[in-house]
């Protein structure tokens, strides 16, 4: 029991931590008491419904026209989170039992703390807000609305000043607020993983949590989820809302911007940690927006993180194949495209090499998973550039290890050398089954010819070295006279 009260006490002091995440103003408090009573006179317009609403946003919602269904629907999350922070404190509700649900991913067993989940209608109002701002600035544009048009949404706070450029500022700052503690929920609530999974109504989950307020803020507001996802029958709508700003953050820029992106793919990835293995194939729904988070725009982080994703999504079979489509949109050719072109011109070259390790280390668990695996033996592009990326990662991380010089005595000098060694092994396991595999190395010829010897010398002088490892280089090596013969005979 000590433990438990532990683990609540644990998730308490981690929400009320001010701010919740560096480089934001806005902590819990703020979402707990962000509706102050507004100087008089003051009046928010609902865009598009020409009623009125003191202290708060002014979002277009299908709920009573004078706006009480959103502004009762936020003082109602908010008691609703108190309460829900006092049972956390006092773990009630049986709060020191183990959930059943729990597979053996987790080093550690995750505590139910059933209390955590009335702190979600709070996170779901606040995240509603910004889905349907973007849903309204979306529908601006295809009107070709102008700027100051009564569309265009306005601030949750009146004492704060959103840029001309970017008039959702204030709500993505309230956005990336509730993510935060989104984040920290799934991280230390069995119950609120199995509820964001199971995709039972909030009315359910009141009756399982002991609680009958535990239910949408009210019918058709601005917390539904959007329109876009509604055929997903059988989705917490908080998870339909976090694919839904995935999908719009991805495509945006911007501090903010980037900063929602990656609290959502923060959330899904201990979401994922944290779910047993039979809810996994819950996540088949977040491959459809996962493309648009490898595109050239995304920042680096955000593309590390949809890694660590895929790498725990793949360890379902019903999930590992999704990673290849045979389109434009396949995620394994577009991280390829992304490594190799490197287009985060901000990130650090230690970053990169990162992005590459754990790449080379996806690529890895795929390989050893399944004689299907969607990295060998696919018609699609990705067989193709498969080939070229591995080889332009183990090209620079050799040079990492050589301008090191001498073995390797650091953390990230030995993460380096198994980076090699496994991405050696794989590049092995291409040539045996890619008949074109000298072909599809002719366009790194250069980078092949030049790194193979010294990673040979490597592999080969360390004291742990396999009878695989060696008989890998052998034939490596081999392909690499094979590959050059042909270039000197057309001299």
């Amino acid at each position: 029991m000590q433990r438990s009260n532990n683990q609540g006490s644990i998730l308490i002091n981690l929400l009320l931590k001010q701010p919740l995440i560096p480089g934001s103003p806005l902590g819990l408090c703020h979402l707990l008491s962000s509706c102050p009573e507004a100087p008089a006179g003051t009046q928010f317009q609902l865009p598009g419904l020409g009623s009125t609403l003191p202290g708060i946003s002014s979002l277009r919602t299908t709920g009573p026209r004078d706006g009480s269904c959103p502004l009762s629907a936020l003082r109602e999350a908010q008691h609703l989170a108190l309460t829900g922070l006092n049972l956390v404190a006092r773990n009630e509700e049986g709060a020191s039992d183990r959930d059943p649900a729990e597979g053996g991913r987790r080093a550690f067993p995750l505590h139910r703390l059933p209390g955590a989940v009335h702190l979600l209608p709070l996170v779901q109002f606040f995240i509603g807000l910004h889905c349907q701002a973007l849903q309204d600035l979306a529908a601006a544009k295809r009107s070709g609305a102008p700027a100051d048009s009564p569309t265009r949404p306005s601030r949750v706070s009146p004492g704060a000043e959103a840029s001309p450029e970017d008039p959702l500022c204030n709500l993505e700052g309230f956005s990336v607020a509730a993510l935060s503690v989104l984040q920290h929920l799934v991280c230390h609530s069995g119950a609120v993983v199995r509820l964001l999974l199971s995709g039972v109504s909030a009315e359910s989950a009141a009756g399982e949590g002991g609680q009958s307020q535990v239910r949408g803020h009210c019918h058709g507001d601005a917390t539904s989820a959007p329109e876009g996802l509604a055929e997903d029958q059988g989705q917490h709508p908080l998870l339909k809302m976090l694919l839904h700003l995935l999908a719009s953050s991805s495509a945006a820029t911007g501090h903010l911007q980037a900063s929602v992106l990656s609290q959502c793919l923060k959330v899904l990835v201990k979401l994922a940690e944290n779910a047993s293995f039979d809810f996994l194939p819950r996540f088949q729904c977040v491959f459809r927006v996962l493309p648009q988070c490898l595109c050239p725009e995304t920042p680096l982080p955000s593309v590390l993180l949809t890694i660590e994703l895929l790498s725990l999504l793949v360890d379902h079979e019903k999930l590992a194949p999704q990673l290849c489509s045979h389109s434009e949109g396949c995620l394994l050719l577009l991280l390829y495209t992304y490594i190799t072109s490197r287009p985060d011109r901000a990130a650090s070259e230690a970053q990169w090499l990162q992005l590459e390790q754990e790449a080379v280390w996806l690529l890895a668990k795929l390989s050893v998973q399944s004689p299907s695996s969607p990295v060998t033996g696919s018609s699609c592009q990705c067989n193709v550039e498969v080939v070229r990326a591995l080889t332009v990662m183990l090209h620079r991380q050799w040079l990492t290890v050589r301008r090191a010089g001498g073995p390797p005595r650091t953390e990230r000098q030995r993460r380096t050398v198994r980076c090699l060694r496994d991405t050696v092994l794989l590049l092995h396991g291409l040539s045996q089954k890619d008949k074109l595999f000298t072909v599809h190395c002719v366009e790194v010829l250069h980078q092949y010819d030049q790194v193979m010897p010294g990673v040979s010398t490597l592999i080969r002088g360390l004291p742990d070295v396999t009878d695989c490892e060696e008989a890998a280089l052998e034939d490596l090596c081999a392909v690499e006279t094979d590959v050059d013969e042909p270039e000197m005979d057309c001299g």
